[in-house]
């Protein structure tokens, strides 16, 4: 018996030529998203960026410095809730995607997940002084695993809602580059969370952290209710009466998109390869290159940070014209060799006679992360859409649930192993500036070789990435003609 055939804008092999010989259509205007729409996304971008790097910025100071908690324990209590995201992730996502209401799938878990996540992160820092190590850690550790939940109830509707936003291929990526732009430079003022505990109208660090975290909290609790209000969610009505899925049956359908994984597999990748050098560099700097000077590597480490930010944010029109230009994919492939040749170029520019040319492969590498950010949930959306047409169901929330726990997962899994590979190096803290001659050459082959391994893997993985833009356009005309077009709430 012959097999059934395979419908074109179904098959990943074949190379459709019945399509318009111009790749690049122009934006209808109803494709269009309105500026208060876009800024209402990027609000929740903003908002999403303080609840998940909030945190990590604060804790260690506050809980060690501040109160005496052994560092393994506070380790212990930032890792635990990335194993409670990996089940409460899908489970939102499979919850969001089945929900009906007159408000949207979406809405109703932001604004709750918004609140409780302003609220709760006020209330992770009203730890008052005098109790026990494992007091603190209990309540940190309680804390955290109910404000995660709440950050999980606004950040996967949230980045669901983007998918759907458009239907447009190009505009997808101007609204995930205006939202990364936005969002991005709130990660600015993440650095500087702990001096803002120091100031000296607070009487301690401990109060000042209290402040401090009603503060961040306020601003959460804002932007994510900015974003819910402002935010334009699209649906079609079949979608509003379709029969609900099972968690089961979504999470097998995403984990065998082909398209979703090889995406999925290029920012596991690039995490873990990039990140988990992260505890490296520094020593190169310190010990290498100013050889064991402290004072004057730690500014060169702090305007590596700064460029590697600045960068990131300055690249991102660039990233955005240069994908409507050409192509998603192509601009994808053009950024990672960018970030392949910063990691290779460390081997010449970490050098004890020229220290500021240290700088030059953090702006590089930034070039990959941007397009990364960028472009990857750009086509994310696309990815959305062939799932529909495979699957008919319209799973955004389970395929950003997915995306978002496999990033986690990445840098857990990098940051786990940051630790070891300084131990493989041979560093001994009590020689300081007398490292031997074979530890510095493993760090330096370690911090190159590591990540430039990773983003050429990565590099693979987007040359065999499958949906072209003629294909998405395709995807989404034949999904219209079945169930109509993409149409905004009331």
């Amino acid at each position: 018996m012959p097999s059934p055939a395979i419908p074109p804008e179904l098959d990943l092999q074949a190379a459709p030529e019945h399509l318009p010989a111009h790749a690049h259509a122009a934006t209808p205007a109803r494709d269009r998203i309105p500026l208060p729409a876009k800024l209402g996304y990027s609000f929740g971008g903003m908002a999403y960026n303080l609840m998940t790097n909030g945190i990590g910025n604060l804790a260690m100071f506050v809980l060690n410095i501040g109160l005496g908690v052994n560092p393994i324990l506070i380790g212990l209590a930032l890792s635990l809730p990335r194993l409670w995201d990996a089940i409460t992730d899908p489970v939102m996502g499979s919850i969001s995607d089945n929900f009906r209401s007159r408000f949207g799938r979406r809405k109703p878990f932001m604004l709750i997940g918004g609140i409780g996540s302003g609220v709760m992160f006020a209330a992770l820092w009203l730890m008052p002084r005098g109790w026990s190590e494992n007091a603190y850690f209990t309540y940190f550790l309680i804390a955290s695993l109910i404000y995660y939940t709440f950050t999980t109830l606004f950040g996967v509707p949230w980045a669901a809602l983007g998918f759907s936003m458009t239907a447009d291929y190009n505009e997808r990526t101007r609204l995930m580059g205006f939202n990364t732009f936005l969002s991005s430079i709130i990660l600015l003022l993440m650095p500087w969370l702990y001096a803002l505990t120091k100031l000296p109208i607070f009487p301690d660090s401990l109060v000042g952290a209290r402040v401090v975290g009603a503060t961040v909290g306020g601003f959460i609790l804002l932007l994510s209710l900015l974003s819910t209000f402002l935010c334009q969610e699209k649906v079609v009505h079949q979608q509003m009466v379709a029969e609900r899925k099972s968690l089961k049956n979504q999470l097998f359908g995403t984990l065998s998109n082909r398209p979703f994984l090889i995406l999925s597999a290029i920012v596991f990748t690039m995490c873990v390869g990039i990140f988990t050098i992260s505890s490296i560099t520094p020593y190169i700097i310190i010990y290498y290159v100013y050889g064991g000077n402290e004072t004057p590597a730690s500014v060169l480490i702090g305007m590596g940070g700064s460029a590697w930010q600045i960068s990131s944010i300055l690249f991102i029109p660039l990233v955005t014209m240069c994908s409507t230009r050409f192509s998603k994919k192509q601009a994808l492939i053009l950024f990672l060799i960018g970030a392949l040749l910063g990691n290779l170029l460390k081997w010449v520019c970490y050098n004890p006679s020229h220290p500021w040319l240290t700088l030059l492969p953090p702006v590089l590498i930034a070039m990959g992360f941007c397009a990364l950010w960028v472009l990857v949930a750009s086509m994310i959306a696309d990815v959305c859409d062939f799932e529909e047409l495979r699957s008919g169901a319209r799973n955004e929330g389970m395929l950003g649930a997915i995306y978002s726990w496999v990033m986690k997962l990445g840098g857990t899994v990098a940051f786990a192993s940051s630790g070891l590979l300084l131990n493989i190096t041979g560093f001994q803290q009590s020689l300081g500036g007398a490292q031997s001659a074979q530890t510095i050459l493993n760090m330096r082959i370690l911090d190159a070789g590591v990540p430039a391994i990773a983003v050429a893997c990565a590099l693979i993985l987007a040359v065999l990435y499958p949906l072209t833009e003629r294909r998405s356009r395709e995807i989404r005309a034949s999904l219209e003609q079945k169930r109509g077009t993409l149409e905004a709430l009331p």
